[in-house]
């Protein structure tokens, strides 16, 4: 719709994307992804609270989705930015949600190579 809010979030896929077919014959992938700030503390880094979001992806975006992302992937998500709320045993229940434009899927990083690897072959 027009007037959503874009946003960009990276994060890990929560679990793997499932397909659905709507009456119309449109495929749409949902998932969820959680982003989780981290902080430098001294020597080390501490994760602060995760926010969950749901992804909705749509025609061959959605496919694709299913088809490669799955569950602990790092992803990189742009797309329109919503949220709704429902009651769940009287506690009123906030869920972000985005209608994925691109979706990309950021590679784990490689081991460094160990002297061995490295070493010329003669």
């Amino acid at each position: 719709m027009a007037g959503e809010p874009q946003i960009t979030i990276v994060g890990h896929v929560g679990k793997d994307p499932e397909l659905k077919i709507t009456k119309a014959g449109v495929s749409v992938a949902s998932f969820s992804v959680a982003v989780t700030p981290r902080k430098k503390e001294g020597d080390g880094w501490t994760d602060g609270e995760t926010t969950w979001f749901r992804i909705s992806a749509w025609h061959r975006d959605g496919e694709a989705a299913v088809e490669t992302l799955r569950k602990g992937d790092r992803v990189i998500i742009q797309g329109r930015f919503s949220t709704s709320t429902y009651d769940k045993d009287g506690v009123t229940m906030t869920v972000n949600e985005i209608t994925s434009e691109a979706i990309g899927v950021i590679p784990k990083p490689a081991k460094p190579a160990t002297k061995q690897e490295v070493s010329a072959p003669w």
